[in-house]
């Protein structure tokens, strides 16, 4: 009964209220399109934070807002009774917010005043002929559809954005694990790196990791040592090439030769890398390394600094780093080469997890996550 209670409550004021409409001016405003913003943004905060009581605030809030930003503050001012009615129904779907007989008695309070107001004054309407035949929006030609079409994109886009705008976790609250990809394809690993003659140098970086890597057929030999560096999203990807940073220690080791390569990464894919060679006076080394934000490998500056920008509304919004991989040689680079080339076609794919460590993020103090 209570159901049609208020199914018979709402028509009649709906139809009621046909009348005393027929004489109002119909003009979008510009200060509801600001409300639909403000509420919209309001939601997609309320999405980004977890705050259920501002995301039902903001959604209910948006049906005064649409009235006044399509329709004008001429109708807004004649509908502000029913509004508030409905607004009042509409609270009856979300127990978290209010209690149903709180609502239902506030509903009924505020319908019955709405009928002793219409008992006391009678509505003046002034008519034209031809008038009913023709309502009044559509003398207003497009200036009702822009705020409309506007508000669509609103409506539209706020809850994407609520849903992937990444959650803005304090670095206390966030652990970034970072974890060895088992070894495939002839390769064992990982394993402890017994001799610590090369070890890059990342000292501001979130975690780091350095483990080595051993083929099957010849193990005394064929070694791949790898080394990882990340900093959170959180972290502006330019702390990446601070000068502090640094691949290898320019007092232990020499430069040879560096280069840029264009390698093979297996299923028919290619990768480019950066390559270092290296030399002291009792051993020699190939590093090959490349630079990544988001998850996405490049060694270009501009698209650094537009990954960069772009993956705050990333739903999968991971920070940047560096993998090095590092093997040493006899007499001639191309023995290195030819190992961490058979490495990186067999473990490309895999070192993808190193990539992208906050997806097993370590929350602890924020409820509901």
């Amino acid at each position: 009964m209570s159901i049609w209670g208020i199914v018979v409550a709402s028509l009649y004021l709906v139809f009621n209220q046909g009348r005393a409409l027929r004489s109002n001016f119909v003009i979008s405003s510009q200060v509801g399109l600001f409300l639909i913003f403000l509420l919209v943004g309001g939601y997609i905060v309320g999405c980004v934070f977890t705050l259920p009581t501002v995301q039902t605030v903001a959604v209910i809030l948006m049906v005064p807002g649409l009235v006044l930003a399509i329709f004008g503050p001429f109708v807004c001012q004649t509908l502000i009774g029913p509004i508030l009615y409905f607004l009042l129904i509409i609270l009856l779907q979300d127990n978290y917010f209010f209690s149903p007989e709180l609502m239902v008695s506030l509903a009924a309070i505020l319908f019955f005043l709405l009928l002793k107001n219409q008992r006391n004054q009678k509505i003046k309407t002034t008519v034209h002929a031809g008038s009913l035949d023709r309502p009044l929006w559509i003398y207003q030609n497009s200036r009702w559809l822009v705020p409309t079409a506007i508000i669509f994109g609103f409506f539209m886009t706020g809850p994407w954005l609520g849903d992937n705008i990444r959650h803005f976790y304090p670095p206390t609250e966030r652990m970034a694990v970072l974890r060895a990809p088992l070894g495939s394809h002839g390769w064992i690993g990982p394993s402890v790196v017994t001799a610590n003659t090369w070890v890059p140098f990342f000292p501001t970086a979130s975690a780091t990791l350095k483990t080595r890597y051993l083929l099957e057929e010849n193990m005394t030999e064929n070694e791949i040592e790898l080394y990882t560096a990340y900093f959170n999203s959180d972290r502006n990807a330019a702390e990446l090439f601070e000068p502090s940073n640094t691949i290898y220690d320019q007092h232990l080791w020499k430069k040879i030769s560096s280069a840029t390569l264009q390698i093979d990464v297996g299923d028919n894919k290619a990768a480019t890398i950066l390559e270092v060679v290296l030399t002291t006076a009792t051993t020699n080394r190939v590093v090959w390394y490349w630079y990544y934000v988001a998850g996405v490998v490049t060694n270009d500056p501009l698209l650094v600094n537009m990954l960069d920008t772009v993956r705050v509304v990333s739903k999968e919004a991971a920070g940047s780093g560096v993998v090095v991989l590092s093997s040493p040689y006899g007499d001639s680079p191309a023995e290195a080469r030819l190992h961490l080339s058979s490495f990186v076609k067999a473990m490309y794919g895999s070192l993808e997890v190193l990539r992208r460590p906050e997806i097993d993020y370590v929350r602890t103090t924020q409820r509901g996550k």
